[in-house]
């Protein structure tokens, strides 16, 4: 069987209702919840909204997709950092003042450090991950 031979089998294998396609999307499942777990476990917890709002995604389309994310809209900023602490380098680079709503206060600040959660979750999964798809390919 030639090179090509072989890759076409394999894309006919896990393309779209393909006898493989439910095992590998099953897998990215499985895979995405390892990850999922992780950064619950590592997402700092004031009142539990960030933690709570991690969940994941697979999609079936073209091209297949695992995705693991958060809706809460400050969750970048969780992550990387603010200010003079982004740990992009691209923050603010001057102190700022913002009115704290549960402190009923104006709060000066210049930033606030990175709580990576995300990415050392998926970091820390690796091998996890390719456990899921051991045997599949």
């Amino acid at each position: 069987m030639s090179n090509q031979q072989i890759v076409k089998k394999i894309e006919t294998l896990f393309e779209p209702g393909g006898e493989g396609f439910e095992a590998l999307t099953s897998a990215l499942d499985r895979a995405c919840i390892g990850v999922e777990g992780a950064a619950k476990r590592r997402a700092p917890v004031r009142d539990g909204n960030l933690r709570n709002s991690i969940t994941h995604a697979v999609n079936v389309g073209e091209p297949l997709l695992g995705h693991v994310f958060t809706s809460v809209p400050y969750a970048p900023y969780v992550e990387i950092g603010t200010g003079i602490y982004s740990s992009k380098g691209d923050g603010r680079k001057t102190p700022w003042i913002y009115y704290d709503p549960k402190l009923g206060k104006k709060v000066w600040t210049r930033g606030s450090y990175p709580h990576p959660f995300l990415k050392p979750a998926m970091d820390e999964n690796i091998s996890a991950i390719i456990n899921c798809f051991e045997g599949i390919i």
